[in-house]
């Protein structure tokens, strides 16, 4: 598993997103860590131009135990790029639940802050 999971993410990487999603799609009945393959597969997937499956996968990835905080922040991201602000604001927020100290979901949440005019809030946020 973690073999070919670091092959898909080391071609993720070297922007190779259709082999990434290959490899990572022959995983998807393997794999014990479903939550960590499938923010890897929706990041593979919006890297590829391929929204709508990204998507699918990113909520996929969100309802499942492992990985959460960082598919909750991958998710954020996503939406933020596609313009959906208030979406990628409460998904940023989810991922702060569940991983406090993670510092670039603070900086994830004072950019989306920020974008949606925010501006005490992202400097408070940003401060941090």
């Amino acid at each position: 598993e973690d073999v070919c999971y670091y092959h898909a993410r080391s071609l993720y990487t070297l922007n190779r997103f259709g082999p990434a999603i290959q490899v990572l799609e022959g995983l998807r009945k393997r794999e014990s860590r479903q939550g960590r393959l499938l923010t890897a597969l929706g990041q593979a997937y919006e890297a590829n131009g391929e929204s709508g499956k990204a998507e699918r996968a990113f909520e996929e990835a969100v309802r499942q135990a492992d990985h959460r905080g960082e598919a909750l922040l991958r998710y954020g991201v996503f939406l933020f790029r596609a313009g959906r602000l208030e979406e990628a604001e409460k998904r940023v927020r989810q991922a702060i639940e569940a991983a406090p100290a993670n510092v670039e979901a603070q900086a994830e949440l004072g950019r989306v802050l920020y974008q949606r005019g925010e501006l005490q809030e992202a400097i408070v946020v940003l401060e941090k």
